[in-house]
């Protein structure tokens, strides 16, 4: 004789249920807590790699009343101290490039603070334009080989390098908005001419490269804020690869856009197009990577 299970009671059926709906809304719950987004990952900054900030409002107000003071003066009267300010500063230039010095050295920052003080007697009376220019590249030329021995990585390369380089160039485009429109030097400034085996042809008194780097700072609001929204603000917001035909001789310029994306323009377009700078960067030939 087989016996049939009895029907589960009404307590047991009341109990499996009550767990039934509790298991559900658990559930429920872990579904819901599961949907919230996690949290962005903190970024992994470097505290050494602070934001850099000038803090030197007293120091600018100074050198606006420098100029001022200059331009009432009157060039005549400026030529002795001029003259003064760019002999120190050849003198500390050759001072620096008979050694290899650490980027904290002091003498960086006196020279940092000459070029300063001579760039608004030189906007003042810009017939010494030529020599401030020379002394500006001198500058950076000499920055650039000490910093080859510098680890870049560091908070005191990467501050010394800004503001020698950036302080500098700054410096002297408010000398060249001072100086009279077609003055010389105030729409092409020269540096060194790095020796390059590629392809070249002549663009508006400049010897341009395959494989030359062109940085620029286009007329859009956006470019204001590509090249100022950043920890170390800088002057340029786009950037373009340059080829030159060997057979033709023709130069192009490989960039993206924002609004086309990756493209190949020919270099009276690219010049065409907006800019209120443009900076020529060449590898130097001695980089080990071009050698191979």
């Amino acid at each position: 004789m087989i016996r049939q299970p009895k029907p589960p009671s009404a307590s047991l059926r009341s109990r499996a249920g009550k767990f039934l709906r509790r298991a559900a809304g658990l559930l429920g719950i872990l579904y819901l807590v599961l949907l919230i987004p996690a949290p962005e990952p903190a970024p992994n900054r470097n505290i050494d790699q602070q934001p850099f900030a000038w803090n030197q409002d007293q120091f600018w107000a100074d050198l606006e009343a420098r100029f001022v003071h200059a331009r009432a003066a009157g060039c005549d009267m400026l030529a002795e101290s001029t003259a003064g300010a760019h002999a120190r500063i050849s003198q500390m230039l050759d001072e620096i490039s008979r050694q290899s010095l650490p980027p904290d050295d002091g003498r960086f920052a006196a020279l940092e603070t000459n070029l300063f003080h001579l760039a608004p007697l030189i906007a003042a009376c810009p017939a010494r334009l030529d020599d401030f220019v020379s002394l500006a590249n001198r500058t950076r030329s000499e920055l650039k080989k000490q910093s080859r021995s510098w680890n870049m990585n560091s908070a005191a390369a990467r501050r010394r390098v800004y503001r020698l380089l950036f302080g500098t160039r700054m410096a002297l485009e408010e000398i060249l908005l001072q100086a009279p429109p077609g003055s010389a030097g105030t729409e092409l400034v020269l540096g060194d001419d790095a020796p390059s085996q590629t392809p070249s042809a002549a663009v508006r008194g400049v010897k341009l490269h395959s494989g030359d780097i062109l940085l620029s700072r286009g007329g859009a609001p956006t470019s204001s804020l590509i090249a100022r929204g950043n920890d170390y603000p800088g002057s340029f917001s786009h950037v373009a690869l340059a080829h030159v035909d060997a057979s033709t001789g023709r130069a192009s310029m490989i960039e993206s856009h924002i609004e086309g994306g990756v493209a190949i323009t020919p270099i009276d377009d690219y010049l065409a197009d907006k800019k209120l700078r443009i900076l020529l960067l060449r590898l130097r030939p001695e980089l080990a990577a071009l050698k191979t």
